[in-house]
C-alpha cells in the first residue's frame, strides 16, 4: 500500500472552488499515468441555494476506473481549518461533500492524503 500526501503547493488554502477545480497530485502516478487522481466538481443544487444564495454542492469524483481511493481532506470555513473528513471512493465514485458557501462565507475542501487501494 502506497501512501500520497500532497505536496505543499497544493496543501496551501486555495480560493474558493470554481465550477471545476483540478486538484493535481504528484507522485499519484508512474511514468505514463495521468496524475489527476481526485477532483472536485461543484454544480448548482437547490439545498445550497437555500443556504445561500449562488451556492454549488462540491463533490470529490474518483477518476481512476480501476481501482478504490481511500482519502482524506481538510475542509476549510472561511479560510480557517475545521476537521478533517475522510473515506474511500470506488472506481469512478463520486461523494457528495457540502455546499461552498454557507451564510454568505466560503467552504471548501484540500486533499491532506490519498492511497490508491491495492497498490
Amino acid at each position: 500500500m502506497k501512501l500520497h500526501r500532497c505536496p505543499p503547493p497544493d496543501c496551501r488554502p486555495a480560493p474558493p472552488l470554481a465550477l471545476l477545480v483540478v486538484v493535481t497530485l504528484t507522485g499519484a502516478a508512474t511514468a505514463g499515468e495521468s496524475a489527476a487522481v481526485l477532483e472536485f466538481e461543484a454544480q448548482p443544487d437547490g439545498k445550497c441555494q437555500i443556504l445561500s444564495d449562488g451556492g454549488k454542492l462540491v463533490s470529490l469524483v474518483n477518476r481512476r476506473t480501476d481501482r478504490a481511493v481511500k482519502y482524506r481532506l481538510v475542509r476549510y470555513f472561511a479560510d480557517h481549518p475545521q476537521n478533517r473528513v475522510g473515506g474511500v471512493i470506488p472506481a469512478s465514485g463520486v461523494q457528495a461533500l457540502g455546499c461552498d458557501t454557507v451564510d454568505g462565507r466560503a467552504q471548501r475542501w484540500v486533499v491532506e492524503r490519498y492511497t490508491i487501494e491495492g497498490e
